[in-house]
């Protein structure tokens, strides 16, 4: 799996666009069946905000949403009940979503090294997981020209925030 995940870094990386309008309530509502049916969590209010569309490739997009939801569900998933929201605000000229749950939270110390390859932290060791997922979102919202960054608090949860330029 580890290979798998190398290569698919690196072909993300040589990978060209292929922009299209994305209905992003279908790509989200999907993606959240497949995430809850992959780990069946035991407790979770999982919500859908408001959903704007946005221009993008929408295999790599959904690469993107599924990546940062499964790690939202997973890493809340001690959490009684788990809470994940994801939504989409305009604002300005910028699509901007998050991704939000109540789960372990990232150190501090990690913030420099959340989106680098291999890069785990130590309160995520107990979570399956390679450590290339988040490097392959970096790549994918550079690519779309977007941004992507995150708050976390250690033991209260994450939102991650990725946004989008209107074109």
């Amino acid at each position: 799996m580890l290979i798998k995940e190398i290569l698919h870094y690196s072909r993300v990386g040589r990978t060209d666009i292929e922009a299209a309008p994305i209905d992003m309530g279908l790509l989200l509502n999907e993606i959240k069946r497949e995430v809850l049916s992959a780990l069946k969590p035991e407790s979770i209010e999982f919500t859908i905000g408001d959903t704007p569309g946005i221009d993008g490739d929408s295999v790599m997009i959904t690469q993107v949403f599924t990546n940062l939801i499964n790690n939202a569900v997973k890493y809340s998933s001690k959490s009684t009940p788990s809470k994940v929201k994801v939504e989409g605000i305009v604002r300005n000229n910028e699509i901007v979503y998050s991704v939000s749950d109540n789960g372990v939270g990232i150190d501090v110390n990690y913030y420099n090294r959340v989106f680098e390859l291999f890069k785990r932290m130590d309160n995520a060791l107990e979570f399956e997981g390679t450590g290339v997922g988040l490097a392959i979102v970096k790549r994918i919202v550079e690519k779309h020209k977007a941004r992507i960054w995150f708050e976390s608090k250690l033991g209260f949860g994450t939102v991650f925030y990725i946004s989008f330029k209107i074109s």
